[in-house]
């Protein structure tokens, strides 16, 4: 059994991470080195759009704002999942991406250049899909959009292309001390519930990336991210995430092939986001 150094951990009461560097949280946060700002240089990193690209952005008449038409007839969130808290007198403000949503009311958003929601089960996902007039994808749904319309195993191609995508990240429990490795270098225990959602987890540098901050990660429609960076919830109620994180896209399947089944519904850590999906309108 490994030794477990478990970081004082958030409640309910303490502030909450806003957007603001400032605000921590009322958690004792690791130093100041190890961490990182949510906010992320909205840089004009996005080519201009080729002829094919331009049809296809005018294909996506057919969806809202943020999503992707995808072959079929329907659409596709282009971004990895991000919240907005919808507030008791009807004001919104954004959610912070290391926090659980814990009851709160939040609705989904899609957009480039922010940090995606980890800590979000899959139950909450379907809520804050919903609350924005989406819906969890169905696995069929997912994959396609992910394998592109030549059926690759990886958005961008059939093998895998070094740092493409973020599945290259480090280990934030290692790097804060929460897990140890085996002396015999076996992979370790990980810790419990609780600290698998510290806020702290993916402030670590070399972890979580912004939305669409890995350009050579898209598909053939230009949706992004689908395979690392975070797990992505699916409409299965017994509980099915897809396309691996920052730390792992092969252990259960290699890029769009990725699945695990090993969580319910309800399940959230700092590994697992979202994407939504919506019926495409005439």
């Amino acid at each position: 059994m490994p030794l477990i150094a478990v970081l004082p951990l958030f409640s309910a009461a303490s502030p909450q991470l806003r957007n603001t560097p400032a605000q921590k949280g009322g958690a004792e946060m690791p130093p100041a080195s190890l961490l990182r700002h949510q906010a992320t240089p909205g840089t004009a990193r996005r080519a201009q759009l080729s002829s094919s690209d331009a049809r296809r952005h005018s294909q996506s008449s057919h969806c809202a704002d943020g999503m992707a038409l995808v072959a079929g007839g329907y659409c596709v969130d282009r971004y990895e999942g991000s919240l907005i808290e919808v507030l008791e007198d009807g004001s919104e403000q954004a959610w912070p991406f290391n926090m659980p949503v814990d009851g709160h009311k939040v609705r989904a958003q899609s957009v480039p250049d922010v940090m995606p929601q980890a800590h979000i089960s899959g139950a909450e996902a379907q809520l804050a899909c919903k609350s924005s007039g989406k819906r969890l994808c169905k696995m069929s749904e997912w994959r396609k959009a992910c394998r592109g319309q030549q059926n690759t195993t990886f958005p961008y191609g059939p093998t895998r292309i070094a740092r493409a995508c973020n599945d290259y990240g480090r280990s934030p429990m290692a790097a804060l001390g929460l897990v140890h490795v085996h002396a015999d270098g076996t992979a370790p225990e990980y810790g419990e519930f609780a600290t698998m959602n510290h806020p702290a987890l993916n402030e670590v540098p070399g972890t979580l990336s912004a939305t669409g901050s890995h350009e050579q990660c898209t598909s053939d429609e230009g949706i992004y991210d689908m395979v690392g960076n975070l797990h992505e919830w699916i409409d299965d109620p017994r509980g099915t995430f897809l396309g691996g994180y920052y730390q792992d896209t092969t252990q259960n399947g290699d890029g769009c092939a990725y699945n695990t089944f090993a969580h319910n519904f309800t399940y959230h850590d700092y590994s697992t986001g979202f994407r939504c999906c919506a019926d495409a309108t005439p």
